[in-house]
């Protein structure tokens, strides 16, 4: 209960909370695997809660808690994108930028609070590889990317 309970206490994201997977648009849907739906406290599509009021702004996609072993919830922000081109990078690492910024406000940033991980699901081909400087560029940001992985 605590990930639903600070999604709504975010006067930006109250009533954008759903179940499992509930909040991920259904084409984005098919990028992600849970091994144990059961886990899943539930998501925020974050992008599309945010448009009124950060309509410009490069906004990551998706928030889903999933409930760990040990009691503890994790928070997993999920951003679906082309990874066809290096330049993608650029755009992900801008869309993390502004994460940093826009969770200092939330109860997401409490100190300890939740694990959390930054995961860009890729679509498509992937135009470069973990020896690349680009992966090691997301890394230092703390961003994975993965394609066609369990993400949870």
């Amino acid at each position: 209960m605590p990930f639903q309970q600070d999604v709504q206490q975010i006067p930006e994201l109250n009533g954008h909370y759903a179940r499992g997977l509930q909040a991920l648009l259904k084409q984005d849907r098919q990028h992600i695997t849970a091994t144990n739906p059961a886990s899943l406290s539930g998501s925020v599509n974050i992008d599309s809660a945010l448009l009124a009021t950060q309509p410009n702004a490069a906004r990551w996609d998706y928030l889903v808690g999933v409930r760990q072993g040990t009691g503890k919830e994790a928070l997993i922000w999920i951003e679906i994108h082309p990874a066809s081109s290096t330049g993608n990078i650029d755009e992900v690492l801008k869309k993390s930028q502004w994460l940093d910024q826009w969770t200092k406000k939330t109860p997401f940033n409490k100190g300890g609070a939740y694990e959390q991980q930054r995961v860009w699901v890729a679509t498509g081909s992937v135009a470069f590889n973990s020896r690349s400087k680009e992966y090691r560029k997301l890394s230092e940001h703390g961003v994975k990317i993965k394609r066609g992985d369990r993400i949870f």
